[in-house]
């Protein structure tokens, strides 16, 4: 649960591949921006939980480290790519709204709890929980196979239910209550400062943040002042 559902949130908060640089035109791609789009990442999300859980991949991440490694990678890496929809700035195609991120959560919230659920009806004992991960025996205060494996369902049932709906909360509340206000009309100064731009570098958007194009322009428009100035 730490790995898929609370370090992915607290990556995804500090959107870390809106400063990649040049990362933008990569996610825009067709083929790329299907493979990372939010059903996409649901998928994903999905396939990791069911995927580890209710096969034999997990007796195999027991006892293998390097599975182990790779299942841990796995949760990282499916959560991150779900929540960073919901919680960070999502520089490609498929932009989430406040309501698209409420339905993305809620679409995903059955997976842990089913999952949960299976694990805590069936009883079935995962194999490598009959010793640690040096083929040790387990000791004798320790829980039997039968009650961890009921201990960790309970667990991702509860406790992976308890965190999507905080999650959700936290995405209801933003969502209500972090609006931004109407914007003002431009002042005169910033309509001066558009026209100008226009003027000398030929292009009609003067938004540097979010246009490539008129950032670049704007460079070249700096670089023969300091040419003519040097």
């Amino acid at each position: 649960l730490m790995l898929i559902m609370v370090a992915p949130v607290l990556l995804a908060l500090g959107s870390p591949l809106a400063l990649v640089p040049g990362l933008k035109p990569v996610l825009e791609r067709p083929v790329v921006a299907w493979l990372t789009a939010p059903a996409a990442a649901a998928v994903y999300y999905t396939v990791a939980v069911v995927g580890v859980h209710l096969t034999g991949i997990m007796d195999r991440a027991m006892t293998d480290p390097a599975v182990h490694t790779s299942e841990e990678l796995a949760y990282l890496a499916a959560g991150y790519l779900l929540f960073q929809r919901c919680f960070g700035s999502w520089p490609g195609r498929w932009p989430l709204a406040g309501a698209g991120r409420m339905a993305l959560l809620a679409l995903i919230t059955p997976v842990d709890t089913v999952v949960g659920v299976v694990l805590l009806q069936t009883g079935t004992v995962r194999g490598g929980l009959a010793a640690d991960d040096h083929g040790h025996p387990r000791p004798d205060w320790a829980l039997s196979a039968a009650s961890d494996t009921a201990a960790a369902g309970t667990t991702m049932w509860i406790g992976g239910t308890g965190i999507m709906a905080l999650l959700m909360l936290c995405v209801g509340l933003v969502w209500l209550h972090g609006r931004a206000p109407a914007q003002a009309a431009p002042s005169w100064t910033e309509e001066v400062r558009r026209s100008v731009h226009a003027q000398r570098t030929g292009s009609t958007s003067a938004d540097l943040d979010d246009d490539d194009a008129a950032l670049e322009a704007y460079n070249r428009w700096l670089a023969k002042i300091h040419e003519r100035d040097g």
